[in-house]
């Protein structure tokens, strides 16, 4: 064992998958918050097209808050982190295109008027 080996701090694998669990938080959240947004300016734009996608994807941020919740108690249990599936990986994927999607809408409508 080399000395330089030997300074090295022990590597807490913890922490790490607590940042992941709180990144899986954010983005449902920040999704939800977006759901909300283009809600509201659908709403004000009266445009079918921008309310759809905010329903569309005020319903995937709910479900994907829940998968998140769930996430976080994979990633904290005692006996380790397991990945993550890949339909949950794709529907957080989807949700992000959608909100990218509902705002593309959203300022064109504004554009047009």
């Amino acid at each position: 064992m080399s000395a330089g080996a030997a300074l090295e701090p022990a590597r807490d694998a913890g922490l790490q998958a607590e940042r992941t669990a709180l990144a899986w938080n954010r983005s449902a959240a920040a999704l939800l918050i977006d759901a909300l947004l283009l809600l509201r300016a659908g709403y004000l734009a009266e445009s079918a097209p921008v309310l759809g996608l905010a329903v569309a994807l005020l319903g995937m941020s709910s479900a994907l808050i829940v998968l998140a919740r769930r996430r976080r108690r994979q990633l904290l249990r005692a006996d380790g982190p397991r990945l993550a599936s890949r339909w949950a990986i794709g529907a957080m994927a989807a949700s992000a295109v959608t909100a990218c999607v509902g705002a593309i809408a959203a300022i064109g409508e504004r554009v047009t008027q």
